[in-house]
């Protein structure tokens, strides 16, 4: 990802495309433009490369897992509605679920992002001592994918930052796909009322 990511940095120089800030967004877009986006540089940027999980490969074997994997795969068609939550227990497949949504929309050309939540607040902070604009990317991404939402926004700044991103995508109706075990009065009222 590091020589992609450079590769790409320094075709945007070239172009004369950098400027105060430079996203995952912008990059998506320069790459469509020339015709040089790949479903490797899709996956990589989207965060799912190291992830191989397909609805093929998710393990149904209950009830309510066949019905989780029947909705998963028809958002995945449908991209209807636009917020999916998959909620439950740990182990019980909601991330390959999540991960098998969005690796197929990459290969579609849509940027996707995935992020567990432990990653995104980080990420976020590191943008903003960087003086760049974090948030664009997770508003304006075709599909957000949020794992563990709620294990880690313990700070009113994590849940300011969630509740953004969050209300925004729900504003704009994109396509959001939030795993978590909590329950819902673990979860910010304001985020739980738009999942």
């Amino acid at each position: 990802y590091a020589i992609r990511h450079e590769q790409a940095v320094a075709l945007e120089a070239s172009m004369g495309l950098l400027g105060p800030v430079n996203t995952m967004t912008r990059r998506y877009h320069t790459l469509q433009r020339l015709n040089k986006w790949t479903l490797d540089e899709a996956l990589a940027l989207s965060g799912l490369e190291p992830f191989p999980q397909t609805f093929e490969t998710f393990n149904a074997s209950s009830a309510s897992l066949r019905r989780a994997l029947t909705v998963a795969q028809q958002f995945s068609l449908e991209h209807f509605p636009p917020f999916l939550t998959l909620v439950g227990k740990p182990g019980v497949g909601k991330s390959h679920l999540a991960i098998a949504i969005g690796r197929p929309l990459c290969g579609e050309g849509l940027f996707v992002l995935y992020r567990p939540e432990r990653l995104l607040l980080p990420e976020l902070r590191h943008a903003i001592e960087q003086s760049a604009n974090p948030m664009y990317d997770y508003q304006a991404c075709d599909l957000l994918i949020i794992d563990d939402l709620g294990l880690e926004s313990t700070t009113p700044w994590a849940k300011a930052q969630l509740d953004s991103i969050i209300d925004s995508r729900y504003t704009t109706q994109r396509m959001t796909v939030v795993c978590t075990n909590a329950a819902p009065d673990e979860i910010s009222p304001r985020i739980a009322s738009r999942l």
